[in-house]
């Protein structure tokens, strides 16, 4: 299946350091879910300062422990218990924090949590399949035929002779397919396309997969793979490249505008 795009001169980064990675200037797929919403939603997004939260500090570590378990006790770290409500209790948190450097603390919960997610996704026959061969965290730029638009991709896994795109998602709920289907609409499945795009413009003689391979926040940390029938996602094709192209004339006129000024009609 072609999801071949505007997308063009794509080149394919390994062992590039994440903040580097964050540093390149261009539109992301995490970027195309503001987009989607509108341009003004996605210039307030960039423009906003961005706090790391709990949720995105167990999200990184579980795909260290995942992907890259030999760099895991070297990058996280277990937080002691503080209670702020002291000044002895504050005192020490801002002792631990300036001594933290760039590594990622986690609660005790979300460390065990962490711990448990990732031994269940790592000695799942499916997991062990599809990484036997690979690279982690692999990044992707291109160029797009839209002169003030480049873009970029960071993949979980990619398994490039065996055309295997593997990307780890955690759930809350149950991981089961319903529940799933919900989740594509949060722009999973504008990430699944964007990556094979991506991908098809760095070796277009190549045909690719993306799996992405669910974990449960709970016990017992059910695992399940999934991918989006290609039909389905030729669908989000002409939206992905009609947002950049209204990106592109937005960024020329300096103007980003929310939603239309019209009265929509809706079936309640």
């Amino acid at each position: 299946m072609n999801y071949k795009t505007i997308f063009q001169n794509a080149k394919l980064i390994l062992n590039l350091d994440d903040k580097e990675y964050r540093a390149i200037d261009a539109i992301s797929q995490s970027d195309m879910k503001h987009l989607i919403v509108s341009p003004a939603h996605y210039k307030a997004y960039k423009e906003a300062p961005r706090e790391e939260t709990d949720a995105m500090r167990l999200g990184t570590a579980t795909h260290l422990a995942v992907f890259q378990p030999q760099h895991f006790h070297e990058e996280v770290v277990l937080s002691p218990r503080f209670d702020k409500r002291t000044k002895e209790g504050k005192a020490g948190y801002e002792l631990f924090q300036s001594n933290l450097g760039n590594k990622l603390a986690l609660s005790q919960e979300d460390y065990e949590r962490c711990i448990d997610m990732a031994e269940a996704v790592r000695s799942n026959p499916l997991f062990i399949k599809h990484t036997a061969d690979g690279n982690p965290e692999v990044s992707l730029t291109a160029d797009t035929s839209l002169p003030n638009i480049k873009v970029k991709g960071r993949l979980d896994w990619l398994d490039y002779k065996g055309g295997i795109i593997l990307d780890l998602k955690t759930i809350g709920d149950v991981a089961d397919l319903h529940t799933i289907k919900k989740t594509m609409y949060k722009g999973y499945a504008m990430q699944c396309l964007f990556y094979l795009s991506l991908m098809e413009s760095y070796d277009p003689s190549k045909t690719y997969e993306f799996i992405f391979c669910f974990v449960e926040k709970e016990p017992p940390y059910g695992v399940r793979f999934v991918k989006i029938h290609p039909a389905s996602l030729l669908n989000y094709a002409n939206l992905l490249e009609g947002t950049l192209r209204n990106l592109s004339k937005c960024i020329d006129n300096n103007v980003f505008p929310a939603y239309d000024n019209t009265v929509d009609i809706i079936d309640i």
